[in-house]
């Protein structure tokens, strides 16, 4: 049997290869950690983005316009992101190929 550390490791390895940015967020949208394609990207607006709202690090205009946090606005419940969020860690499931509109 392979130790859980052995491919929690493997894991770690794979994702900080993959030229996408990948996300690890808790079930309030904040960063908990980022594939090393995140880290390097020029995309977000704020240098560290561990500890930081997905909203927030992506230049969410409703949460910058109300000057509120990313998931706490009138129009979080409506936000894509949010959604595809919460219904993660509901279903449990993964959420891919999900195509939106939204505008920072």
């Amino acid at each position: 049997m392979i130790n859980d550390e052995i491919i929690h490791d493997a894991l770690l390895h794979a994702y900080n290869l993959l030229p996408l940015s990948i996300l690890y967020v808790n079930i309030e949208g904040i960063i908990m950690s980022h594939n090393k394609a995140a880290g390097n990207s020029s995309v977000f607006v704020v240098p560290d983005i561990v500890g930081q709202y997905v909203g927030d690090v992506i230049g969410c205009k409703n949460a910058c316009a109300e000057h509120g946090i990313c998931g706490k606005t009138d129009f979080c419940p409506t936000c894509p992101i949010h959604l595809s969020i919460s219904r993660t860690f509901k279903t449990r499931q993964p959420i891919s190929n999900y195509l939106c509109n939204y505008s920072i």
